[in-house]
């Protein structure tokens, strides 16, 4: 069972403002458009851990990179938590 404090929520506002960090499990091709559109909800010392895999296609980017980029957050309010990356063989 979920705990009731979570929720779920489309709505950006909602699910950012006041939260004291941010966990964004976001596919990699919309990485910088999602977080455009929640940075103006973004708490002023809230971190961004990034969930997501991969480097953004056009700019050869990782998400750390966009996130300093769009966000103007210096590297100590950015996390990266990842896993492996290769096939599991059984």
């Amino acid at each position: 069972m979920l705990p009731p404090a979570l929720w779920a929520t489309s709505e950006l506002e909602r699910a950012v403002g006041g939260a004291s960090f941010v966990a964004m499990g976001v596919p990699s091709h919309a990485f910088r458009q999602i977080f455009r559109a929640l940075l103006p909800f973004l708490g002023s010392d809230a971190p961004v851990v990034s969930l997501s895999k991969g480097i953004e296609q056009d700019t050869m980017k990782r998400m750390s990179e966009i996130l300093e980029e769009e966000g103007s957050i210096g590297p100590r309010r950015i996390a990266v938590l990842s896993g492996p990356t290769w096939p599991r063989r059984w």
